[in-house]
């Protein structure tokens, strides 16, 4: 089950988001063995030689006339 939310007041757009499920599976193939991990709405995202992560994507639109900051915390 995913957590998430959005609060917003005058000035500013509080995005909280956290997980509570991860699936991790094993395989094996000519390579070694390896494990892919998977939470449930995200899709995988791959380039080749790097790893293969799942990634939840979102459009968010400021308005024009308007500026942003990211703030990433409590990332655990």
């Amino acid at each position: 089950m995913q957590k998430s939310g959005i609060a917003s007041s005058e000035n500013s757009l509080v995005i909280t988001y956290s997980i509570s499920e991860l699936d991790a599976q094993s395989f094996a193939d000519e390579n070694g063995e390896w494990f892919r991990l998977g939470i449930p709405g995200h899709i995988p995202v791959s380039d080749i030689g790097k790893p293969e992560l799942p990634v939840l994507s979102r459009l968010i639109i400021i308005p024009e006339g308007y500026s942003c900051k990211v703030k990433i915390s409590e990332v655990i």
